[in-house]
């Protein structure tokens, strides 16, 4: 009884362990640009370029001249999360540069926000 009640707590150890590491390894920090919309009490970047892998910091020199060098938005669109600390409103409608944790899974791809830079009072059409 004692082997197998061992065996069940490190086997579930184990199993806390691999979805810790799955789960760290599925998060990046990512920037990318496009159109702030708003659609009910949810904010989304939509009209996206594909997200840009970067460092934990808040948006550097060199993000901000990749982002402008950007010549065309793409087709991505992500549900912006953790905006307590943003002020959105006044930038709806704006292309805006967005960096973040990247979370992605089957039904949609969310970027909790770290950083916001306004790049264009208007949208691309």
């Amino acid at each position: 009884m004692k082997r197998m009640a061992i065996g069940t707590l490190v086997g579930g150890v184990l199993g806390v362990a691999v979805l810790v590491a799955a789960s760290q390894e599925a998060v990046a920090t990512v920037f990318t640009v496009g159109c702030l919309t708003q659609d009910g009490d949810e904010w989304y970047l939509t009209s996206s370029t594909e997200p840009i892998e970067t460092e934990i910091s808040p948006l550097t020199d060199a993000e901000k001249a990749a982002a402008d060098a950007i010549e065309e938005l793409g087709s991505r669109r992500y549900r912006l999360i953790g905006l307590s600390a943003f002020d959105l409103e006044p930038h709806e409608g704006h292309t805006v540069q967005v960096k973040g944790l990247l979370l992605e899974d089957a039904d949609e791809s969310r970027v909790n926000m770290t950083s916001i830079r306004h790049m264009a009072p208007s949208c691309p059409d």
